[in-house]
């Protein structure tokens, strides 16, 4: 493309001698991914999505491995035009669509999908003029004929929205409001037949033992089809769930963290009903961050949110063999933004 941006790599050995490859070369300001809950390559794998502040606020930017380039896809200049203010972390958020060579993403006035290759756009859903906004990426079935995603009332309530995709605008219909004074965020759905979400809801009591089960549950599942919403992920007195995701083959993953210490630290798993309740690595001293299962379910990288040199670790799920792979030192403790968290 005429607009691209010279994007190049550099290769390296860590000091746990794996070859690590830095894919941007822009020193002058900062690269991040979006977050873990998101879809960030092309199913070919030749495309990545990450957001840059080069133009000086967060910008989505397309970037071919191949040709070691970029394009800006957000903001003024960039190739898909947006209605609205930016959402979720100004631009730094987009997800793939599971079965298409698409990409979804949203302001508060719209969600739009987009052609990886071409970048042509069209628009995926439309804010209804009675809500205040839209508030998420929107996260697939999936089979990728439905979509999901957050929206607020004038009155500052809150809910989650389903709509299909199709070649035009969806509708969106509204299968879950919460009570005034509820926040209701972190919506994620599971790539299984079965359209299920789970969800976040606010304020988050995990810290506190005296509450019943369903009062520390870190994340609800919510059926779409029925309404019904129930506890999905509630860790003993104690402990706390954070960073819940969806893996590969429909199981839950989220790190179990020690209440007022961090440490020790586990990664457990959860099937889609809630149980079958699996543990694949812990840490005693390690603060065990963020974490993510590869495509085939063999093995899972998590980081390591420690100041200083804080690493990154493969685990074998068949095994729970972990290496070191390497020290990314990307902290936020360290002057570093929230952005800059591994993912």
């Amino acid at each position: 493309m005429s607009n691209a941006i010279p994007c190049r790599r550099r290769r390296a050995e860590s000091e746990a001698g794996f070859t690590v490859w830095k894919v941007t070369d822009w020193d002058e300001c900062q690269c991040v991914l979006g977050y873990l809950t998101f879809k960030l390559f092309s199913h070919d794998g030749r495309y990545l999505f990450f957001a840059s502040d080069r133009t000086g606020t967060f910008q989505l930017y397309r970037l071919d491995l191949e040709r070691e380039e970029a394009v800006q896809v957000t903001g003024p200049g960039g190739a898909v035009p947006h209605e609205g203010r930016p959402t979720e972390g100004q631009w730094r958020d987009c997800n793939v669509h599971p079965t298409r060579d698409e990409f979804a993403s949203c302001t508060d006035r719209r969600l739009m999908i987009t052609d990886v290759k071409s970048l042509r756009s069209r628009v995926l859903a439309e804010c209804p003029a009675e809500w205040a906004k839209l508030d998420a990426t929107p996260q697939f079935s999936g089979d990728g004929r439905r979509f999901a995603t957050d929206y607020q009332l004038p009155d500052g309530r809150r809910g989650v929205a389903v709509g299909e995709v199709g070649e035009g605008p969806a509708t969106l219909t509204s299968v879950m409001t919460a009570g005034p004074g509820i926040h209701v965020g972190y919506l994620i759905s599971p790539p299984t037949e079965r359209f299920v979400l789970s969800v976040c809801m606010g304020p988050d009591q995990q810290n506190d033992p005296a509450q019943p089960p369903e009062r520390r549950a870190r994340a609800w599942r919510l059926d779409p089809d029925t309404g019904d919403l129930r506890p999905y992920i509630v860790t003993p007195p104690g402990f706390r769930a954070t960073h819940q995701y969806w893996g590969p083959q429909g199981r839950c993953y989220f790190h179990r963290k020690t209440v007022g210490t961090w440490t020790p630290t586990w990664i457990d798993s959860v099937d889609l009903e809630g149980g079958d309740l699996r543990t694949h690595y812990g840490s005693a001293d390690r603060k065990l961050g963020h974490s993510c299962v590869s495509p085939d379910g063999r093995w899972m990288v998590s980081d390591v949110q420690e100041p200083g040199r804080n690493e990154l670790i493969r685990v074998d799920l068949a095994t729970g063999a972990a290496r070191i792979i390497c020290w990314p030192n990307s902290s936020v403790q360290e002057n570093n933004s929230q952005a800059s968290h591994v993912h």
